[in-house]
């Protein structure tokens, strides 16, 4: 009796537990979201913009300064130059000439270097990966800890009732978490879609995407609403069947309904976070599950007391409220932030499809050796006679290249002669890019293009999600035929399953949020191949733990999970295959996640078509005691993961062999 009027306590000390954990993990995060920031670079030719242009003085200015002093020296004592001094001056610019060719020569060797110079990747550390995994793992497991909480702090509180209430919260939750889990798919297109984006840059796409994925959020978590208050109360009397009393249906009905009224928050919430985690930014997840965590514990243990469900269902939503807030927040900042970037892109795109303009009324000296030096640029009516015969006489040097130069917005100057003009102090100038005018939209509606695309992402992806929930219904399905022991010994084995499971998904996570900076714009094998090899060093070792644990927990802590000594025998038969299965799955998962980076979507529905056929069809005629349902589990896990390989091992093969063909065809 003491043993069992413990657990309880356990459960709030393990959730108390987490909170800290996450706090002093905190520290950790936002010094890691800060080093993985600078993780992806990007090396471009020189120069890189009209500001660049602007500020940048080559060694051949120098000479080209050097004859515009020779020029002052003549024509600083009044009429026109003698012999002698038109010789000296003569010498001077063929010497400039010759210095300007050889630098011509070095400088379109350095722009062939930088022209071929894509976008590098900075493959991240074995501390960075754990970092970003550890803090994925908390905050999945959050959730299930908490929801632990709220049961158990309903169970201290409710005396008399009890027993009703906590079989209410079995319908309540149930109705609730899958509503929600089916819109997890929205989750994870969000994740490959930013990632893909964010890989190239592409503030614009950036934007667009994730002010279309939170309005469909919206509008998902309204439809999420509708169901609950309008079909929640029959939902819930056919899911209670038999033990569907008024008193249940009432406490059931009334949880349901406050959490549903902060569905959409949800909805937003968690594809928030999934926008956070495939940029990278694992602080801001961080804080909000931190925080959520702080007001559901302190919510179930002010409200509970008084409201049994009904105010653990209080604390729940406002929990969700204040963490979609703060996630809604960061994006809305990085919305602006993406805003002036790409308001600088299509400044700098501007720049470089227009010539500049001749109707300004000024004429423009053009750099004959390195185009990456700042045109100069002089109003006609200033230039005295004897400086357009020498700006002539020089032009006559300069090279025939045809080049399309950057637009650059010029400023009139002061009356002053070519002479007195320094490189450096050139007239261009760039306007800001940030348009303080320009709002930022968080929420719209995709078009029918965007949408389609969406569905594009979504439709695979959904089909995964439920071909996952079908798997574990045939199972769940198959053991009811072997009566009411073997049941419940699977209802416990497939809890401790997802528990651990959770801990392998964070490596899918990270597969998605990494991989695709080596795969946008250009395909980086070197840097794909060094990134997933990490990625399956920590699945394995996270799969050894899990699988080392879990059979532990069914080996010898059967008791703190049930009483009963014929599940606790039936959990000890089946530790074996239930550990190989948690053994795969971490790999298995960060497989998938790759694919899905990939976007290879045709391979990730057909792998589920197939494996799930062979799945249902070994459960239906090879599985006729409860031991061979978890080794047709097993054989399910050994499917997935096979396929899996071969296509990654495939996807690295294509990769390189393309680079070898883009060096082949640079070389010639």
């Amino acid at each position: 009796m003491n043993s069992r009027s413990n657990r309880p306590r356990t459960t709030v000390l393990a959730g108390l537990l987490l909170l800290l954990l996450q706090l002093q993990l905190l520290p950790n995060t936002l010094a890691f979201s800060t080093r993985i920031s600078s993780t992806r670079t990007i090396t471009t030719p020189f120069p890189t913009s009209p500001k660049a242009l602007a500020t940048t003085t080559p060694p051949v200015a120098s000479s080209r300064l050097s004859y515009g002093l020779s020029l002052q020296q003549t024509t600083s004592h009044g009429g026109d130059p003698s012999n002698e001094t038109m010789g000296d001056v003569s010498s001077t610019l063929l010497s400039s000439t010759t210095t300007s060719s050889t630098t011509e020569k070095e400088n379109q060797q350095s722009n062939t270097l930088s022209s071929t110079t894509t976008t590098t990747t900075t493959v991240p550390s074995y501390r960075q990966l754990i970092q970003f995994i550890g803090t994925t793992i908390l905050i999945w497991l959050s959730e299930p800890l908490l929801s632990l909480v709220d049961t158990t702090v309903v169970g201290l509180t409710q005396r008399d009732s009890a027993v009703v209430q906590l079989a209410a919260l079995g319908p309540a939750t149930t109705l609730c978490d899958s509503l929600l889990f089916s819109t997890y798919f929205l989750a994870i297109s969000t994740t490959n879609q930013i990632a893909a984006s964010w890989a190239t840059k592409d503030y614009k796409r950036l934007m667009r995407i994730t002010s279309q994925v939170l309005g469909v959020a919206a509008v998902l978590g309204g439809i999420v609403m509708a169901i609950v208050f309008g079909f929640g109360a029959p939902l819930l009397t056919r899911m209670a069947g038999q033990s569907a009393s008024p008193e249940l249906l009432y406490h059931a009905t009334r949880y349901t309904y406050i959490r549903g009224s902060a569905a959409m928050a949800s909805v937003v919430g968690m594809v928030c976070q999934s926008f956070c985690l495939a940029t990278l930014d694992t602080q801001t997840p961080a804080r909000a599950v931190a925080v959520a965590s702080l007001l559901n514990i302190v919510g179930d243990l002010a409200l509970s007391p008084r409201w049994g469900v009904q105010g653990a269902a209080v604390a729940t939503a406002v929990s969700t409220f204040a963490s979609a807030g703060l996630l809604l927040r960061a994006v809305s900042k990085q919305l602006q932030q993406w805003n002036i970037l790409a308001n600088q892109q299509q400044q700098d795109e501007t720049n470089a499809a227009q010539p500049p303009s001749s109707e300004t009324g000024l004429t423009t000296q053009k750099d004959d050796v390195d185009d990456s030096v700042a045109p100069i640029m002089l109003p006609v009516e200033q230039v005295r006679p004897e400086e357009k015969m020498m700006a002539n006489f020089t032009t006559s040097f300069s090279s025939q290249e045809e080049e399309q130069p950057a637009e650059e917005e010029t400023v009139e100057a002061e009356p002053v002669v070519a002479a007195s003009i320094d490189v450096s102090a050139t007239t261009t100038t760039t306007t800001t890019p940030n348009d303080p005018k320009t709002k930022v939209q968080l929420f719209s509606l995709p078009n029918r293009q965007d949408l389609v695309q969406l569905l594009a992402l979504a439709g695979p992806i959904s089909f995964v999600i439920w071909a996952k929930v079908a798997c574990y219904g045939a199972m769940t399905l198959r053991s009811t035929e072997f009566g009411v022991v073997p049941l419940a010994t699977h209802a416990i084995m497939m809890r401790v399953f997802f528990f651990f499971s959770s801990m392998g998904d964070s490596v899918s996570q990270a597969a998605q949020s990494f991989l695709p900076s080596t795969l946008y714009p250009q395909p980086q094998p070197r840097q794909f191949q060094n990134i997933f090899q990490k990625l399956l060093v920590v699945a394995a070792t996270i799969g050894i733990i899990n699988s080392q644990c879990s059979m532990a927990i069914l080996k010898h802590a059967g008791q703190f999970l049930t009483s009963d000594a014929n599940i606790i025998q039936l959990m000890r038969e089946q530790s074996t295959n239930f550990g190989l299965a948690l053994l795969l799955h971490p790999m298995i998962i960060v497989l998938e996640g790759t694919v899905i980076a990939s976007r290879d979507f045709t391979t990730l529905v057909a792998t589920y078509a197939v494996t799930l056929g062979v799945h249902f069809s070994l459960l239906k005629f090879a599985s006729a005691t409860f031991p061979a349902v978890w080794r047709t589990f097993l054989l399910f896990q050994g499917i997935r993961m096979a396929n899996f390989s071969v296509r990654v091992w495939r996807k690295q093969l294509r990769m390189r062999r393309e680079q070898r063909a883009v060096l082949a065809q640079d070389a010639n």
